[in-house]
């Protein structure tokens, strides 16, 4: 598990203020986790034991009781967000019978709190956010593979558990900024700043930055998506098979794929993005899309971007103009949730040679 990523265990992350200001994520999952308890209470005929993984402020926890939940367990390793969420639970009212707040990962709460994971009494609903700028960043596959032989299965419900989110996928797009080099002359200098920041192409090699990291809101930057539509790299499904204690394998899409719907002009505008959507319910969808935040009013999309943004690399050069008959990509590795990318470009004059890049998470 040493490749797995790890939350801090203590302090306040800087991204929880403005994950806590995303009205849009907030109400998906509540809409989420409502549908999902009221799918159970008719399918089981009784009120959900809930397991909130990486509970943070509690938020989750909150939803889950008050859409009818009968026990939430908050679990998280960071000892500042378990005191956090015990008096955001306490100053809701519910009473103190039907939840608990345990600090420590999966493993600790087996061992240090006897009624965390009684055996007899497994959880039928487990609601997760371990999601990052990445959807897989945070390793929200591995860390709740751990909860599921702490899981009740129902054999009439489609995946044999209840889960949210139920599915993520990951897609990458090939998208150009013509924000990103043009405006006035005041901007110039920014423009001249952020080329000396974004790393041009090393040989084939082009490197995957994070724009929440820049502080750098590519949405606002005028993107077009050069394709039909983003290529799924990556998809994990969150089911059961009858009989079986771990999700079932992840699809991982190998071999390279085209991202392009059509001929293209690479110029230095051009980036591949790596975006992901979560399946939270059979209704409800989250999605950290370029598109998805151009619909959102200016403080959600700022949210947004504060807390995931995209990790994104330049595929183009400033300098030059390449016209392609397509553009292909293809995912591996996936240390740490986030995957090595090749990239090949198909060129239109036969003479050019084919060229393949190496994208990596800076």
């Amino acid at each position: 598990m040493s490749s797995v990523y790890m939350p801090i265990e203590s302090g306040l992350p800087a991204y929880f203020l403005p994950m806590l200001d995303d009205k849009d994520r907030n109400d998906l999952y509540s809409k989420a986790i409502q549908e999902t308890i009221s799918a159970f209470k008719v399918e089981q005929g009784r009120a959900p034991r809930v397991l909130d993984l990486g509970c943070g402020t509690g938020m989750l926890s909150v939803f889950a009781l008050r859409h009818g939940a009968e026990h939430v367990t908050a679990l998280d390793l960071n000892r500042n967000m378990v005191t956090l969420a015990s008096r955001t639970l306490a100053c809701c009212g519910f009473p103190r019978s039907s939840y608990k707040v345990v600090c420590g990962t999966i493993k600790d709460a087996k061992t240090r709190t006897r009624t965390a994971f009684h055996p007899e009494r497994p959880f039928d609903i487990l609601v997760s956010e371990i999601l990052g700028t990445l959807a897989t960043s945070e390793n929200l596959y591995e860390h709740t593979q751990a909860v599921v032989p702490h899981m009740n299965k129902f054999s009439n419900v489609q995946g044999g558990v209840y889960v949210v989110p139920r599915k993520v996928t990951v897609t990458a797009g090939l998208y150009k900024f013509d924000g990103l080099f043009s405006g006035s002359s005041e901007v110039h200098p920014i423009k001249q700043a952020f080329d000396g920041v974004l790393p041009l192409m090393d040989g084939n090699d082009v490197i995957l930055m994070s724009s929440q990291n820049l502080s750098f809101p590519l949405h606002l930057m005028e993107p077009k998506l050069l394709g039909a539509e983003p290529t799924v790299i990556r998809e994990d499904s969150f089911r059961v098979e009858e009989g079986k204690n771990s999700w079932v394998q992840k699809e991982l899409c190998g071999g390279f794929k085209n991202i392009t719907a059509d001929s293209v002009t690479l110029t230095g505008e051009c980036y591949l993005v790596l975006e992901w959507t979560a399946t939270l319910s059979e209704q409800t969808v989250l999605k950290n899309t370029v598109g998805q935040y151009q619909q959102f009013d200016i403080r959600n999309s700022h949210a947004r971007h504060a807390q995931w943004g995209f990790l994104f690399g330049r595929v183009g050069d400033p300098d030059v103009q390449l016209q392609l008959d397509s553009v292909m990509v293809k995912a591996s590795g996936w240390d740490k949730g986030v995957p090595r990318i090749e990239v090949k470009k198909v060129a239109a004059n036969p003479a050019n040679p084919n060229k393949r890049a190496r994208l990596e998470d800076e």
